[in-house]
């Protein structure tokens, strides 16, 4: 049985917002499942490249020279979660709050039955 593209595409977001919230806290290593997601949401999308360029700099960005700790979490995280919504809305997804909570919903349904403790 095939996915439809709206589930793949549901998916890959959940995944990518999961990469965000990550990274929002420290810059991670990000690796091939990085960019596999932020490839086939471009595929997907409507061909805003820059969304899943700044996504891809600011999951990586280390903390900058002379801020502190708390100030470079909260750039990264902003801009990472600006880049979320925009790859979102480049595939079509509704700006919605009902949309977020579909997404948070999956993500902590993902942890749960894997057993790992979320703060989300």
């Amino acid at each position: 049985m095939r996915m439809s593209r709206d589930r793949l595409v549901f998916m890959a977001l959940v995944a990518l917002d999961e990469v965000a919230d990550r990274a929002g806290t420290r810059p991670i290593e990000a690796g091939f499942e990085v960019r596999l997601l932020l490839a086939f949401l471009y595929a997907a999308g409507n061909g805003e490249r820059w969304l899943f360029d700044s996504f891809w700099r600011e999951c990586r960005r280390a903390d900058e020279p002379g801020w502190r700790a708390d100030q470079s979490r909260y750039c990264r995280a902003t801009a990472l979660r600006s880049a979320w919504r925009g790859i979102a809305r480049s595939v079509g997804a509704p700006e919605t709050v009902e949309f977020d909570h579909k997404v948070r919903d999956a993500w902590r349904r993902r942890h749960q039955d894997a057993g790992v403790k979320s703060e989300i």
